[in-house]
């Protein structure tokens, strides 16, 4: 009876061994699998982050302010008050 018994025990012990073995195999590829959705996670958030640092470069261009021109050109250019009214002098 004795002999038996132990026979049992080493039966179990050793397909204990054989399901540990597989759950260890299992996580592993788990963790390939998630460290694969991390890694293109990653890649395409960053990608959206550097399209959305190139839209801001393209705002922050600035315009060019337009210089008002003087009106020191020519005398017919000149103004003067006439009446109240601004009139530009006539004459070549």
């Amino acid at each position: 009876m004795d002999v038996y018994i132990i026979d049992i025990l080493r039966d179990t012990e050793e397909e204990d061994k054989e399901k540990g073995k597989k759950k260890e195999t299992k996580k592993k590829k788990k963790k390939k699998k998630n460290n694969n959705n991390n890694n293109n996670n990653n890649h395409n958030y960053n990608k959206k982050k550097r399209k959305k640092k190139k839209k801001k470069k393209k705002k922050k261009k600035k315009k060019k302010k337009k210089k008002k021109k003087k009106d020191d050109a020519g005398e017919n250019q000149k103004t003067y008050q006439e009446d109240g009214k601004m009139a530009r002098k006539e004459g070549d």
